[in-house]
């Protein structure tokens, strides 16, 4: 499984990890407030999660790279594709008006203050996780 990248249950049992989780969600809480773990599932942590494995004398460290967010940016924006169609006008059938953009979609929650105008969908990662320091999407409010 390791060489794969991802975690095994047999290295890391299931309820080792989800207090660990809890645990950094309480440290994080305490010491940095504005921050929290962005996942907490633990099915994401065996499957997608990077991590580091290393020996120590005669134990095996594990090191999982968890996502952190501010708690302010945690809900999840749902993804809208700008499709456009023509429109008739009602008094006059030889005449249709089209919305004319310059983008191709929006990122938006209702939960949350912040949205994205995206120009090009493809610019989109493939994952879940939206990293705003390796894209040049811009959330704004």
């Amino acid at each position: 499984m390791l060489n794969v990248r991802k975690l095994s249950h047999f290295f890391v049992h299931h309820s080792t990890l989800r207090r660990s989780i809890s645990y950094m969600n309480q440290f994080l809480m305490h010491t940095h407030p504005g921050l929290t773990l962005l996942r907490t599932d633990v099915h994401y942590y065996y499957n997608e999660a990077p991590f580091y494995v290393f020996r120590q004398n005669e134990y095996l460290v594990v090191i999982l790279l968890a996502p952190l967010t501010l708690t302010h940016l945690k809900y999840p924006l749902n993804v809208y594709e700008i499709i456009t169609i023509p429109i008739l006008a009602p008094h006059d059938h030889s005449h249709f008006t089209m919305l004319s953009t310059n983008f191709e979609g929006i990122a938006y929650s209702p939960d949350s203050e912040y949205f994205l105008v995206i120009q090009r969908l493809i610019d989109l990662p493939q994952n879940e996780i939206l990293d705003l320091r390796k894209t040049k999407l811009v959330l704004q409010s």
